[in-house]
């Protein structure tokens, strides 16, 4: 079966982003895809742009599309090859798939069904050509029409057999080229914006560019016309239904109507191409440079273009060469001319391209084998349909490509087109096979239409990828000495100035992505040292030889950094392959002070500089490390300078040695060298070609970029809309039908006990305590609060607020807002000091701890904003007034046992919430700790949240919950949700803290985390997606007990009493003993199995005592995981597929597949050290 149609015909099919199709009713008629109902990065408003009904569309989807830009389900959004046949929408019944291209470094999928993801490490495409040109006739006279365009080629005959599919047709099929090699091939038009150069050994990219075009005229005459953006093209008549027309410049239209030429309209073209049938003005041909003939009036002015040109390009300029002396002036100028003679040229052969300026070249390959490299890349071409190419070997090209049917190519002479060389074509379609490397290390070769794309918001690690593992890791703070060095915490190392060492570095072999098991090959003696959060690899790094030793490990047990995440296509800046010593020697001279500790090899777009040092500085600096190496290398021999661009060049392939593949573009020859990874000084990425990336701390903007701005902090902030239903369709906060918070107090008050009613009986909460009122009032009157006797609502103090009070260790307040190092034994199930001591807080505690409580000590030093000093002025009334509300609210409406809060008497505008995560989900019995700051100008804008991640660099736990802290929630202002039926979910003054709380509970603490990620919230319900909410789902579940793990064995300041209530064993309300509890599980009570049980085993709960026991989660969580991991271990293959709950039982809660062994072996690591803890405490 042709591969297309087996791909189309397969259950899981669907169309993807630049797929290209065809019009089943007009075979003809290709184009490509650019916007889909799934893909949620192209939603956006509909560009300035064309836009023809070529089928029928209901009208009332059509305007839906319209005003929002997203495709209907069911509809796609294309663009056709040929720029007058415009865009349109389409049913995804009305086309056929022609062919789907990939790129190297592309990840994708065999089905949806599939854990397995590959990696494309080689593409071989080929094309089908559509001659732009043809000679029709031969005549002496220049002036006489002596070619076609598009025209003239010829008809088939007897010799001649069908090589198109069925599905598609050509009115020039005659001519057409087929199956041509697309290394054979490169792209017809130069320095294009986008495209890299290097001038004066700097290398910059093309942002835009002036061009200069040369018009055929019906008369015979040439023209380089005066403003080539004057130039339209003119909309065929298609007795379609002509949608939306670009909007009109300021520029002068063409002197003749659209009908005298066959059209129906004009429009400005996007990219101007030789061979186009185009449209201007009279003045635009007068006022041009008379190439074949003169001016006349009487011609109209119309034409087909015989040449584009750039002018002018204007390039922003990225790194310098640093083995090359220069001044900071040195730099080339932002716009440059490649064609020294463009405006004076009288015939084209004459022109002469700027000396010294090189445009890398991505698209070819090395003219010979280099016996150094192993690795046979082809890279492709990335052409699309209606693209315009031409043949790298002309002449080769003519010999080959002869016969006596389709496909012959004649060869036009530059004599009959007046010296312009129009053998250049127009790609019709593409085929395209593709090599993948599998993570289970096959490489497998077969049709890209055979694949899907996988495309997720968290990287798959994949053979070739560096990681390091976590265990053995060590952090420094920068600036201190070595001695300090701790074990490795996620929350110092992602928020402070830290830098992480890891002891073992290696290179991923094979992952089994079932299995999540990585199988790795470590470097022998690694010197690695990581910065700014894994951003920069510390200059002076050096990962040496690897070994022959291979292991097994859990893919929960290794880190992936950005600063080693390498890929294929990247652009990277290396030492010069030619050089002399003299030039080495230069490099590795002193350089002026600086400070080495916080700078290093990097993506371009977050790379830092010290303040006052330019970038060729920079790059001396890391260069300086290995060219000291070099010099010391007994085997390193320089070889002579020669002017090329040898020092920078494209990544082709991740060696498994941990080598990697450079083709250096910019070289005549293209060679391949393989280098170890510390030798990329600097990755130039997309972000940093065109602008800085959200997140650059401190992205180098000196005097050699002036002009650059960023975007804001969160502008590429990914998270859910608060749009999510649950249990029935109905919201668990029920916000809908309600009016919204009221400013009144006892408003606020009623509303929100109805809300936490509503969900406490949507999540079926296990309450052991009704809610506890400890608001004392007097705090706030000390500060000069007054209300009206008829809001208030005075509310007691318990007796226990002193008592919990004092048991909280207090501390003098740090100028810190982090967290503490890990001890020692956060690795070893040995127990620590903290949870020794919970363990005898939860001994003590005879009641339960209330919801709320103002303490009297002061916040910890990890409280986010502790560190920054109260404000100098006294809060204002209105602040204090509407603290005091929410104080009010928070006492008398959290949900019991599920949500605890914490502020403080001397920070008011500081308060700590952990939510308890709710059962039947991944994060069940987990603590989830926030932190709220209340700005001055609170409830006019939100509270800053902060989440603490205990992730321990294993990325996020949520879609929602970044590693960093950043929370993204519409309500909090950090995601732009629209709420049910288009009501925002934005904040506003009605609302307030316990909505937000509520709101992280039920909205993010959810079943199938997975469908939070931005773009993805709508394909729950569909079945979408399912092995990856699944794998998302069982990781959840692991971090979740390692955030336990974390709590009780790490500590967290201000809720001990908390933690010790909720998750250990102690004295009963009542009297109850432990000792008669444990009795209890045997059920006989002889106590010959009672003892054993309750301390190993959950607790089972008593009819009438439910609101008096305490929760002892632990008990629960450790019985849980032992009994899921004993199933997970046991299942049969069949089994492996079914939905499990947290105990490994089928039922209608369940929520995840059995673990993975990658999961069981990290989960037995937190078990060890939660069950030994349980064992003691109980």
């Amino acid at each position: 079966m042709d591969p297309v149609a087996e791909a189309q015909n397969a259950p899981d099919f669907r169309f993807e982003l630049f797929d290209t199709c065809v019009l089943k009713n007009s075979p003809s008629l290709v184009g490509i895809i650019l916007r889909t109902y799934h893909d949620f990065n192209s939603h956006e408003p509909i560009a300035d742009c064309l836009i023809i009904a070529q089928e029928g569309v209901p009208d009332g989807i059509l305007q839906s599309f319209l005003a929002s830009g997203i495709p209907p389900k069911g509809y796609v959004f294309i663009r056709f090859a040929k720029q007058e046949f415009g865009h349109s929408l389409l049913s995804e019944r009305s086309i056929q798939l022609v062919s789907r291209t990939f790129a190297i470094g592309d990840s994708v999928k065999r089905n949806a069904g599939d854990s397995m993801i590959g990696t494309v490490v080689s593409i071989f495409d080929s094309y089908v050509l559509e001659p732009v040109c043809s000679t029709s006739h031969s005549s002496s006279y220049p002036r006489q029409k002596s070619f076609e365009f598009h025209t003239g080629f010829g008809d088939c005959n007897e010799a001649c057999v069908p090589r198109l599919p069925d599905y598609l047709s050509h009115p020039l099929r005659h001519a057409l080229l087929y199956d041509v090699p697309g290394d054979e091939l490169k792209r017809a038009d130069d320095f294009e914006p986008g495209d890299y150069v290097v001038e004066r050994d700097y290398l910059g990219v093309v942002q835009d560019h002036d061009i200069d075009a040369v018009l055929y005229l019906k008369n015979g005459t040439v023209v380089m016309v005066e403003n080539a953006l004057e130039l339209e093209l003119v909309v065929p008549d298609f007795r379609q239904h002509l949608v939306a027309l670009p909007e009109l410049d300021d520029l002068r239209r063409p002197d003749v109507p659209a009908y005298q030429v066959g059209g129906k309209a004009f429009i400005p073209t996007d990219h101007l191409t030789r061979g186009q049938f185009v449209t201007t003005n009279h003045r635009n041909l007068r006022n041009g440079r008379w190439l074949v003939g003169e001016y006349d009036p009487a011609c109209d002015a119309y034409g087909h273009v015989l040449d584009v040109r750039t002018k002018r390009a204007h390039i922003k300029w990225l790194c310098p060469n640093a083995y090359i002396p220069r001044n900071l002036g040195d730099r080339p100028p932002s716009a440059l001319r490649p064609y020294d003679n463009l405006s004076s040229y009288s015939n084209p052969r004459d022109l002469r391209r700027t000396k010294g300026l090189t445009l890398l070249d991505r698209g070819q390959r090395p003219r010979s084998s280099d016996s150094k490299c192993s690795a046979d890349v082809n890279t492709g071409q990335d052409l699309d349909a209606g693209d315009q190419v031409r043949f790298r070997d002309q002449s080769g090209a003519f010999v080959k490509y002869q016969g006596t049917g389709h496909g012959q190519y004649n060869r036009i002479s530059k004599d009959v087109t007046f010296g312009f060389d129009m053998n250049e074509f127009i790609v019709f379609y593409s085929k395209q096979n593709v090599q993948v490397r599998w993570q289970d290390g096959s490489v497998a070769e077969q049709p890209s239409v055979m694949l899907q794309p996988y495309v997720m918001p968290e990287q798959e690690l994949c053979p070739g990828d560096i990681i390091s593992l976590k265990e053995d890791s060590i952090q420094v703070a920068v600036g201190k000495p070595e001695t300090t060095a701790t074990a490795f915490n996620e929350m110092l190392y992602l928020q402070g100035d830290y830098i992480l060492r890891p002891q073992k570095v290696g290179v991923i072999q094979a992952v089994n992505a079932r299995e999540r098991l990585v199988r790795v090959r470590w470097f022998l003696q690694p010197t690695v040292s990581l910065i700014q959060q894994g951003n920069l690899l510390q200059r002076g790094a050096y990962f040496g030889p690897i070994s022959d030793e291979i292991q097994d490990v859990s893919l929960y047990e290794v880190m992936a950094h950005a600063a080693l995440m390498r890929k294929r296509r990247d652009i990277v800046i290396l030492p010069p392959q030619h050089l002399p010593v003299h030039s080495i020697l230069g490099v590795s001279q002193r350089l002026d002070s600086f400070d080495e500790e916080k700078f290093g090899s990097a993506l371009l777009s977050w790379t830092t500089r010290p303040s006052g040092m330019d970038m060729h500085t920079y790059l001396r600096a890391l260069a300086k490390p290995i060219a000291i190496r070099d010099l010391k290398d007994s085997s390193f021999s320089p070889a002579d300078f020669h002017n090329t661009p040898d020092w920078v060049g494209e990544i082709v392939d991740l060696g498994l040695d941990g080598l990697l593949t450079v083709r250096l573009c910019g070289s005549p020859q293209c060679e391949e060298i393989r280098v170890p990874w510390e030798r990329v000084l600097i990755i130039v990425d997309d972000e940093a070609a065109v602008e800085f990336p959200p997140g650059a701390p401190g992205s180098f903007v000196d005097e050699e970029f002036p002009d650059l701005e960023y975007l804001s902090e969160g502008s590429d902030i990914s998270a859910m809309e608060e749009t999510i239903e649950y249990d029935g369709g109905e919201r668990m906060d029920n916000e809908s039908g309600d009016e919204g918070w009221s400013t009144d107090a006892d408003e606020m008050e009623i509303d929100a006990e109805t809300r936490a009613n509503n969900i406490n009986n949507r999540m079926h909460v296990e309450a052991t305590t009704p809610p506890s009122s400890n608001t004392p009032d007097t705090v706030l009157r000390e500060r000069g609060l007054t209300e009206d006797e008829s809001s208030q609502k005075q509310v007691e103090t318990s007796s226990l607020t002193t008592k919990l009070q004092n048991s909280i260790p207090s501390s003098p307040p740090e100028q810190s807002s982090l967290p503490k190092a890990p001890s020692s034994s956060s690795s070893h199930p040995q127990l620590s000091s903290t949870i020794t001591n919970l363990i005898s807080l939860s001994k003590s505690q005879t009641e339960p701890p209330p919801s709320f409580l103002v303490l009297d000590t002061p916040p910890p030093p990890d409280q986010f904003h502790s560190a920054d000093a109260s404000s100098s002025s006294a809060p204002s009334a209105s602040f204090l007034k509407r603290v005091h509300r929410e104080h009010r609210i928070l006492a008398t409406s959290l949900p019991p046992t599920q949500i605890y809060i914490r502020t403080y008497e001397s920070r008011l505008d500081l308060l700590r919430a952990v939510i308890l995560g709710p059962p039947d989900t991944p994060y069940e019995f987990a603590p989830f700790l926030i932190d709220l700051y209340l700005p001055a100008t609170y409830p006019a804008q939100p509270p800053i949240a902060h989440f603490h991640s205990w992730t321990s660099g294993l990325g996020r736990i949520n879609p929602n919950l970044y590693e960093e802290g950043k929370i993204c929630l519409s309500l909090l202002g950090t995601w732009p949700g629209r709420g049910i039926q288009g009501e925002s979910d934005t904040w506003s003054e009605k609302a307030n803290l316990l909505q937000v709380l509520l709101s992280l509970m039920g909205l993010v603490l959810v079943k199938r985390p997975f469908y939070n990620e931005a773009g993805f919230e709508g394909y729950e319900g569909e079945g979408a997606y399912q092995v990856e909410s699944l794998l998302y789902s069982e990781k959840a579940y692991v971090l979740a007990r390692g955030f336990v793990r974390f709590a009780l064995v790490e500590g967290v300041r201000a809720v001990e009493d908390v933690l010790a209530w909720v998750y250990l064993v102690g004295s009963r309300i009542g009297g109850e003993k432990a000792e008669e509890r444990e009795m209890e599980v045997d059920g006989d009570g002889d106590g010959d199995e009672g003892a054993a049980k309750g301390k190993a085993a959950l607790l089972p709960e008593r009819p009438g005592l439910e609101a008096q026991q305490r929760p002892e989660l632990l008990g629960k969580l450790v019985e849980r995981a032992k009994a899921l991991m004993e199933y997970s271990s046991s299942c049969t293959e069949e089994e492996r597929d079914e939905l499990v709950d947290g105990m490994g039982r089928q039922n209608a809660e369940a929520f995840m597949r059995p673990l993975s062994q990658g999961a069981i072996v990290m989960l037995r690591r937190h078990l060890d050290v939660l069950e030994k803890a349980f064992l003691v405490g109980a």
